[in-house]
């Protein structure tokens, strides 16, 4: 699908939609960044120096 297309079906969504739907919607997308961010978090501060020293390593 092409970033047109996405656009249009977006827009549509967003004029058929309802108040509550659309605040669901944007819940759901803060939610999702949230964890998203935080899994980054977590996986960086799991790794100790020693363990990230592999990403200096050349094959």
């Amino acid at each position: 699908m092409d970033k047109e297309q996405l656009r249009k079906e977006f827009n549509d969504f967003l004029d058929s939609a309802s108040d509550a739907t659309v605040k669901d919607f944007l819940k759901f997308l803060k939610d999702r960044k949230t964890q998203q961010s935080g899994d980054q978090d977590t996986l960086k501060n799991g790794l100790s120096e020693d363990d990230l020293s592999f990403k200096n390593r050349s094959n």
